[in-house]
């Protein structure tokens, strides 16, 4: 259904288009951790360690890209294998109805894109054929070499604070108002989208407040 902007907006724009995180807001997992964390524990590693790295991004102390080297360094210190990353990817899967979901909004002529700092092997696999329906995907790229052994992660500068950017790359290519844009996330590393100005829905909220209505317009708290 249409999103309930009537509290913080006098009308409700058209939607060109809809930019979609990816991991808890278009998939499910039955673990407690994130993708990210399952990856550094299955290389043996605690949820303390997975947590090192992105502190100190966070506090601006690395790039997103340094991070990504570090983090494939540890990894593969750890073993870890393109064996280890499909356990990661069999245990995620798509939010009820999703492929019905994406087509209908493809069909109605509605842009999709995914900006995610997931992995765009787990990506493709779990959209399935509904990954041709999106315009663009920007994600990082894990690359293994020929023994299986995790060999190089590509990052993007589309996570976190890029996601705004991003947000501003696609109104400008749309020719569009940024309310004609509807971004859906669901975690910490979404809350700057906002800064974009496009319209805000949190779903699944982790680690966020989702009601803070600088951040978000509008939220589902549970979205199954």
């Amino acid at each position: 259904g249409r999103l309930n902007t009537s509290a913080v907006l006098d009308f409700s724009p058209d939607t060109r288009a809809v930019v979609f995180d990816f991991g808890g807001t278009l998939t499910r997992t039955l673990s407690p951790y994130s993708t990210w964390e399952r990856m550094w524990l299955l290389a043996g590693y605690s949820i303390e360690d997975a947590g090192q790295l992105l502190k100190l991004f966070r506090a601006k102390r690395i790039s997103h890209q340094e991070w990504c080297n570090r983090t494939c360094s540890k990894l593969r210190e750890g073993g870890f294998t393109h064996q280890h990353f499909l356990e990661v990817i069999a245990g995620i899967e798509p939010v009820g109805d999703l492929q019905d979901t994406l087509r209908a909004l493809h069909e109605q002529g509605t842009v999709l894109y995914v900006v995610s700092g997931s992995v765009r092997e787990i990506i493709a696999s779990v959209l399935g054929d509904s990954l041709g329906l999106l315009t663009e995907v920007k994600s990082n790229d894990i690359l293994f070499d020929k023994d299986g052994l995790i060999a190089e992660i590509k990052g993007h500068p589309f996570d976190f604070e890029g996601k705004a950017h991003f947000i501003d790359r696609v109104v400008a290519e749309l020719k569009c108002s940024p309310l004609e844009v509807l971004f859906v996330g669901n975690s910490l590393n979404d809350t700057w989208a906002s800064n974009s100005g496009a319209r805000t829905l949190c779903v699944n909220p982790a680690f966020v407040d989702f009601g803070n209505t600088h951040i978000w317009n509008d939220y589902i708290k549970e979205m199954k």
